[in-house]
């Protein structure tokens, strides 16, 4: 009997490797996936998915709200109605043997707790958002922290019989398995890469609808990060007027973040491309070689680097983590400044970008890349 598998994806990054873990690991198991209301414009995605034939059952969890739900009440009032909720995006789908994860989401634990009442024997998977936050030691999935659990809140899950992805884990998949070895509670497996490269490019490209080639010559593209998402104070229109001052707002592109709801630099006069669904990584892979014709400017987001980690494409990249002017300010999360740290520490290894230390050497070196850019 074939074992029945389902994945939660609620980001571009995870669609594109569910479906690398869908043919590849899983690839003769019965593969569902749930795909979160997370990412903007996700039902283009969804109707992908559908489409694409490769997977049995393609479920839509509108949890958006719920994921980013911050006051106690409100958590204990959405976990109360939980089961009646995952009934409804799972269609009565009760019985799975695997449930893949990547994040520690209000909905992932309802979907876990749900689905453990019904097969108890269910294993919990990790795999990798990027290789960056598996170094780091960052998301919370790949950490036990069940004796963490305050005394009310273990005895409310006991009474209530609720079930956490917490301390649950059995097993991971990421492409770094070999440099983390023995370091968090489960073991971990090496992520595969595609069996063929191309068949892959037009399967992703299938789901997103990716038909149009952008011609990305001569052009500085922004990569929006998730910070005023997340509620940090983070001052990223100031970055663009510093882009727009050396290069002219008519060469500046904004790849906005997938979980924005706002366009905050409308007033500045570039161009934002409004399929910001579509990951950049889909759009590097279809660029190839022409994927270093553009100049990528970002903080520390996963584009400057996933292209050349996972697939060798060559990028042109500034990252503004270690730039004292652009620096976050009074930001007291450990594991994002370990984040930080370390995407520093491979950009610099592996040589994948450029990591100005103040605003004057990043708008020297945007210079530089700009007067040798082929416009």
């Amino acid at each position: 009997m074939k074992n029945k598998i389902i994945a939660f994806l609620d980001t571009p990054f995870q669609v594109m490797l569910g479906c690398l873990l869908r043919t590849t690991v899983y690839k003769n198991c019965d593969f569902d996936v749930v795909l979160a209301d997370h990412i903007k414009n996700y039902e283009p995605v969804y109707e992908g998915l559908l489409n694409s034939k490769i997977f049995g059952n393609v479920f839509l969890a509108k949890v958006y709200k719920t994921d980013n739900e911050h006051s106690k009440y409100g958590q204990w009032k959405n976990t109360a109605c939980s089961k009646m909720k995952v009934e409804k995006f799972l269609d009565g789908n009760k019985y799975y043997d695997k449930f893949l994860v990547s994040d520690d989401l209000t909905s992932t634990n309802w979907i876990y707790n749900y689905l453990h009442k019904y097969n108890p024997d269910i294993k919990a998977i990790y795999f990798e958002e990027t290789p960056i936050g598996v170094l780091s030691g960052q998301p919370a999935l790949l950490h036990d922290n069940s004796k963490n659990v305050s005394h009310k809140g273990s005895i409310a899950r006991s009474i209530l019989n609720y079930h956490t992805l917490t301390g649950n884990i059995a097993e991971g998949y990421s492409s770094i398995s070999n440099m983390v070895k023995g370091k968090f509670y489960f073991p971990i497996k090496q992520l595969p890469m595609p069996n063929n490269l191309d068949e892959y490019i037009r399967l992703l490209n299938s789901i997103w609808g990716y038909k149009e080639k952008y011609n990305f010559f001569g052009k500085v593209i922004f990569f929006e990060q998730s910070f005023r998402v997340d509620g940090v104070d983070f001052d990223d229109i100031q970055i663009v007027k510093d882009i727009i001052s050396v290069v002219g707002k008519e060469n500046v592109l904004i790849k906005m973040h997938p979980r924005s709801r706002e366009n905050r630099f409308s007033d500045l006069g570039v161009d934002v491309k409004d399929k910001t669904y579509i990951p950049w990584e889909i759009i590097a892979l279809n660029m190839g070689e022409d994927a270093n014709k553009p100049i990528l400017i970002s903080y520390s987001t996963g584009a400057l680097v996933l292209p050349q980690l996972y697939w060798g494409i060559s990028q042109k990249s500034i990252s503004l983590v270690d730039c004292e002017e652009y620096k976050i300010k009074n930001y007291h999360d450990k594991e994002m400044l370990e984040y930080f740290d370390t995407y520093k520490k491979i950009c610099k290894d592996k040589r994948l970008g450029n990591l100005p230390k103040n605003r004057e050497e990043f708008l020297s070196l945007l210079g530089q890349y700009w007067n040798m850019q082929d416009k």
